[in-house]
């Protein structure tokens, strides 16, 4: 029988073996690796808090006793956007050399050694914590996106090094217990169907108010390849044409909010036998607040609306897809296949199977045939579906 992990540990009233996971992403791989860590530690029995750094309250900071910070790098040395509220502070003039003393913190940092400052934000935060007075608890992990695994090559022996120290540093504390495996999480969120129309209202009003705020809607107008069909970059000049309007500066960047292909929505509706409830409209939230979902993630919609709009599933999955989805299938050998990639020995033939052919959420789905999820897992399973940046190349003169 399958054990199952309850999002809010499995020592609710012991705040000795707990701490405190932040991270900073643009793409969604940090999130991925910080989700990731906090799920190893509640199969390892301990309860951890796991959010956002720009959604984390900084003045708690010093009363931390054990931080585990994940960022990556974008760009030539830049932090995600979600780090800067944090990063400004911490490099505040005022601050006292022993302001973290009572901190303990390990950084585990995502970048791309083709950038001359590789994972320059988690070596920035890495040297600054240390500034401040705090104690490193392992050595900074490095993850490199030119590695033949990706992220996969340093983060598993991060990891192993991460939860020894954990071990060692909790062993004065007392016993914890670690959970049998496999294990299956707890949904995320919780999908409840609201009773009082006037609420169901209120909440799509602001659902819609919080969609439509500082979006402006355009046509497309061109989309043209700028490099040649066999080269391995697809770069393309986009144009739009708006009906308002549009103010911007050198250096702006226009957002787009894509949307996955209907096709490809109703296909996925049908595969998981959630066409009879797709258009019933949920209250959703998290199931564990020290969990908090992200505020751009709707607080109501229903399930079509949150694969057309909110949730990736068309992208190449990241390996915690598998790990999810093996919960998931009644076929034994499909089991099988999906445990192996879960390994440090399936690791050649998971990038065989996915990243080298570049396949494809939609395509892996097809091809597991007993893989059936329930809907209140789907934030487990899916990844967020992000905004995508472009630089503005147009000028308004």
């Amino acid at each position: 029988m399958t054990e199952h992990i309850d999002y809010n540990g499995t020592s609710q009233d012991d705040e000795s073996h707990s701490f405190l996971i932040l991270f900073a992403s643009e793409t969604g791989n940090a999130q991925d690796v910080a989700e990731r860590i906090g799920l190893e530690a509640f199969k390892r029995g301990y309860k951890t808090r796991l959010m956002a750094m720009d959604a984390y309250p900084l003045d708690d900071l010093v009363d931390e006793p054990l931080v585990i910070f994940v960022c990556s790098t974008t760009g030539n040395g830049a932090e995600p956007r979600n780090m800067m509220t944090l990063w400004r502070t911490l490099l505040r003039s005022d601050l006292p050399t022993d302001l973290l003393d009572a901190t303990h913190f390990a950084v585990f940092g995502l970048g791309d050694s083709g950038y001359e400052r590789f994972n320059w934000a988690a070596k920035k935060l890495q040297r600054r914590l240390l500034s401040l007075g705090a104690m490193e608890l392992i050595a900074r992990g490095d993850a490199d996106d030119q590695d033949f695994y990706g992220i996969e090559s340093a983060f598993a022996p991060w990891l192993s090094r991460l939860f020894e120290a954990l071990s060692a540093t909790f062993a004065g504390a007392g016993q914890h217990a670690e959970i049998p495996v496999p294990t299956r999480p707890e949904p995320r969120v919780i999908m409840t169907v609201p009773d009082q129309p006037d609420i169901l209202s209120h909440h799509m009003a602001a659902l819609k108010l919080r969609s439509d705020r500082g979006r402006i809607p355009v046509t497309l107008k061109c989309n043209e390849r700028m490099t040649r069909a066999d080269w391995f970059q697809d770069v393309r000049r986009i144009e739009f044409v708006a009906d308002n309007d549009i103010s911007y500066e050198p250096g702006d960047v226009a957002v787009l909010y894509p949307e996955n292909p209907e096709d490809d929505v109703n296909w996925l509706l049908k595969r998981m036998a959630w066409e009879e409830t797709a258009d019933v409209t949920y209250s959703i939230s998290a199931s564990n607040p020290d969990w908090p979902l992200p505020s751009e993630f709707p607080a109501t919609a229903t399930i079509r609306q949150l694969l057309a709009k909110h949730l990736d599933i068309c992208s190449v999955p990241r390996r915690s897809f598998f790990e999810n989805i093996r919960h998931f299938t009644s076929d034994e050998r499909e089991k099988e296949k999906l445990e192996d990639f879960c390994t440090k020995e399936g690791l050649d033939d998971l990038h065989s199977y996915t990243t080298r052919p570049r396949r494809t959420i939609i395509e892996i789905l097809s091809e597991f045939k007993s893989v059936t999820i329930p809907p209140e897992y789907a934030v487990n399973v899916f990844p967020l579906l992000r905004p995508r940046e472009f630089s503005i190349a147009s000028s308004l003169k």
